[in-house]
């Protein structure tokens, strides 16, 4: 059964609110009870100062992974560029693709990545996260480079019993057949390299 309130855990002692949420065993009692003391008329102020300070930090969390992204994307075409003899890495023949499988990464960090990635020129990027449960893709291109992401996220999502969509320049999706994340990924790359 789901936690319930003891009778009397919410109570007055000193000018303080001592709220209590209790589980039903009595062994769980001690681990899961919150306390949160204050005068009564100062509850509404504090919890709506510990909301706003939490949307601050998500905002400065991810202002942060951006700037990590960015950097991440530097040295992504930089050691790219390093290597060459294929599409892939030589810019004289076109586009450079970067084709990478993340573990544990979420959709949004993905698509911070891909976003500056395609911030520079001539750039396709095939992205993807696992994690025990979910596959997870973000196709993107810059818009001096070839090819539909749409398509080829539709392609890739199939192959993990999945879904996405997006448009010809980015594309999200994914799925649950979390094994098949690199081939995926490998099919959506080659279907790139020679379109029909």
């Amino acid at each position: 059964m789901g936690a319930r309130q003891r009778p009397g855990a919410n109570s007055v002692h000193g000018g303080h609110t001592r709220v209590g949420r209790l589980s039903q065993s009595e062994p769980h009692r001690a681990r899961s009870s919150v306390v949160i003391q204050c005068g009564r008329e100062d509850s509404p102020v504090l919890v709506a100062k510990t909301v706003e300070e939490n949307k601050k930090l998500t905002r400065r969390m991810s202002e942060l992974e951006e700037v990590a992204c960015r950097v991440e994307a530097e040295q992504l075409l930089r050691y790219r560029t390093g290597s060459s003899g294929d599409r892939e890495s030589d810019e004289a023949t076109g586009p450079r693709m970067i084709a990478k499988v993340f573990d544990g990464r979420s959709a949004d960090s993905l698509k911070h990545l891909a976003l500056a990635l395609i911030a520079h020129p001539n750039i396709v990027a095939l992205l993807g996260s696992r994690d025990s449960a979910t596959a997870r893709l973000v196709f993107a291109r810059s818009p001096d480079a070839s090819g539909d992401m749409n398509a080829l996220m539709r392609k890739a999502c199939e192959m993990l019993s999945g879904r996405g969509g997006g448009k010809p320049d980015m594309a999200q999706g994914g799925g649950k057949d979390v094994e098949r994340l690199s081939e995926a990924i490998e099919v959506a790359k080659h279907q790139w390299m020679k379109p029909e």
